[in-house]
């Protein structure tokens, strides 16, 4: 027989009437389910930070490979436009030095014709520059216009990817509050843990 005078006694004697074991025990369920919704959570909002700053991560380097490209193609076209200037320069001087050795050949000494050979082919040879000047010239344009394009719709897509970031840690947030409130205004138990999958699942959305 249990002692009547002893605390467990008199509990055992008078039960608990007024509620105070059943009370501290919803209580401590609850914050058991607090703390649990709360490491839900910092997980959910884990696994977006990871998620998206891996998807981030790579758009961003996407960005930089194309801006390298871009440079690159840029200085190959210079390369080439000056290698063509170099060709006209080089085929132009032959050309001179050509029609001067014809002459001598054929016996022919005038400076006024030798000098009416060189301006036409300084002629040929600067008309043949302005053309490769102006067809690389718009080369470079169109280079430019297309990988500013590029570029910019790469820029694009991070942007998405960090306003996509923001706006499910703002929805995730508002569903933790959501929950959490609840939790903390309820008296059973089972709740938190309907909670606790919830929260879990939208986690998983990610």
């Amino acid at each position: 027989m249990a002692n009547f005078f002893s605390p467990r006694g008199w509990q055992q004697a008078i039960g608990d009437p007024f509620g105070t074991n059943s009370a501290r025990d919803a209580q401590r369920a609850n914050e058991r389910n607090v703390r649990n919704i709360g490491n839900v959570y910092k997980g959910a909002q884990g696994g977006l930070i990871s998620s998206y700053g891996s998807a981030l991560g790579t758009q961003r380097r996407a960005t930089s490979t194309l801006r390298r490209g871009v440079k690159s193609g840029l200085l190959n076209l210079a390369d080439q436009g000056n290698a063509a200037r170099r060709g006209i320069l080089d085929r132009g001087q032959s050309s001179i030095d050509s029609d001067l050795a014809g002459m001598e050949n054929r016996g022919i000494v005038s400076g006024a014709l030798a000098s009416s050979i060189r301006r036409s082919n300084v002629y040929d040879v600067n008309s043949a520059l302005a053309g490769i000047d102006e067809s690389i010239a718009r080369l470079v344009s169109q280079y430019e216009l297309q990988g500013a394009g590029a570029i910019a719709g790469s820029q694009g897509q991070e942007a998405g990817l960090q306003a996509g970031l923001g706006g499910r840690q703002a929805g995730l947030s508002e569903n933790y509050m959501g929950i959490l409130g609840g939790v903390q205004h309820q008296g059973s138990p089972g709740w938190g843990s309907d909670a606790i999958r919830l929260l879990g699942a939208f986690g998983g959305l990610v």
